[in-house]
């Protein structure tokens, strides 16, 4: 069986991969510089692709925690703002483009924990 570079279609190299397990780009950033897809670059991060290269693999699930994950909405510096900003939850979800519980959410520390 082919693997890697050597399967027909192939969009990344061997390097490309241990680059993207090394990064401290989001997935989106990567996705973006690689020409491929955001879920492409989650494969490769957790190793359930090109399992035969070494590298920086991440845990099983979201991998890259806050504004690294490529589909995070909020930065750190967003997130430090709602915890202590006076507006309330509604008025915080609309200024951020984000629902009312996630508000909720991180101001308790359920997520992006203290």
């Amino acid at each position: 069986m082919k693997l890697g570079e050597q399967r027909r279609g192939a969009k990344l190299t061997v390097a490309n991969v241990l680059d993207i397990r090394g990064s401290d780009e989001s997935y989106t950033a990567l996705a973006e510089r690689f020409g491929v897809s955001v879920p492409v670059i989650g494969a490769v991060r957790s190793g359930r692709t090109w399992k035969h290269v070494g590298g920086d693999i991440t845990s099983q699930g979201h991998g890259v925690a806050g504004q690294r994950n490529g589909q995070a909405k909020l930065t750190d510096v967003q997130i430090a703002e709602i915890r202590v900003s006076p507006l309330k939850q509604q008025q915080l979800a609309d200024r951020y483009g984000v629902s009312r519980s996630l508000i909720s959410m991180i101001r308790s520390g359920k997520r992006w924990p203290m």
